[in-house]
């Protein structure tokens, strides 16, 4: 394995009034159209109904530099001039930001990830469903029994090459050569009695509404995400028939008997996959 530097990196987290949800989108479709020329600088938006931060669902950008610079150019410099509910800045290590970002403990979760050609109008519909899915999530149970999240995360093209040069992997990244748009949404439940499973059920009816949607404007893409996938997803699957094979062979040569295919709990098997 190759080490990497790890410098503290600079980050700039934005909580917006819902209104300012099309300023978001505009930002993550320009990240995703973005080139080199700003490689340091990430970003990703999401909207969230969690009436602890507001009664009301509210829009998120967090931009980051991974060399700690504070002031590049970026498509996230239009959302800076937009008022904020509240914004926080810090200069910090990868370990520090990682912890800072992890869900509440202590409720039920469901999420599910997919992957899109990077398109406005499929990002716009990402929120437009969101909403769409509290609404019906209140019908359910109260407003403070559950939170939700609807992420979009950039990733633009000119990385696929870079993916390549360095030995590449088996994501089945290499091979594309579009820009696109990572989405994960899921909702957390914090009350033992509200009925998760129908919960469960609209977020994947709304992933398909999404898919559905991509489909008819030739935007939808076969990658699922392994690290964000609800549990009957099928990440190993779409990585190409090429890494299936690798991985079953390689499954074959160091784990002849199986042992992390059958004894293992869990998780996603490449003896799974067709």
């Amino acid at each position: 394995m190759e080490a990497v530097p790890a410098p503290d990196v600079f980050s700039d987290t934005r909580f917006l009034a819902f209104d300012h949800a099309d300023a978001m989108v505009d930002a993550v479709v320009g990240f995703a159209d973005s080139d080199e020329s700003i490689i340091d600088d990430a970003f990703f938006m999401f909207v969230s109904h969690e009436t602890t931060v507001s009664p009301d669902i509210f829009t998120v950008g967090v931009h980051v530099n991974t060399q700690g610079i504070t002031n590049n150019t970026t498509p996230f410099d239009e959302v800076k001039t937009l008022p904020t509910l509240f914004n926080t800045t810090t200069i910090e290590s990868i370990a520090a930001a990682a912890a800072a970002s992890q869900v509440q403990s202590g409720s039920w979760n469901y999420g599910l990830t997919l992957t899109f050609n990077n398109d406005r109008r499929i990002a716009q519909l990402c929120v437009e469903l969101h909403t769409e899915l509290v609404e019906s999530l209140k019908t359910l149970m109260a407003p403070e029994s559950f939170y939700t999240q609807m992420f979009l995360q950039p990733l633009p093209a000119y990385r696929w090459p870079i993916g390549k040069q360095r030995g590449g992997n088996v994501l089945g990244l290499d091979n594309l050569t579009n820009n696109a748009l990572l989405y994960t949404a899921g909702v957390g439940i914090l009350d033992n009695d509200a009925p998760v499973e129908a919960a469960h059920a609209q977020v994947k009816a709304m992933a398909v509404k999404l898919v559905d949607f991509a489909k008819s404007v030739q935007g939808d893409m076969e990658f699922i995400y392994l690290n964000y996938a609800d549990s009957d997803q099928d990440p190993l699957g779409t990585y190409g028939a090429a890494n299936i094979q690798l991985m079953k062979d390689v499954a074959a040569k160091y784990d002849p008997t199986g042992i992390f295919q059958t004894r293992i709990p869990g998780g996603y098997k490449i003896s799974q996959v067709q």
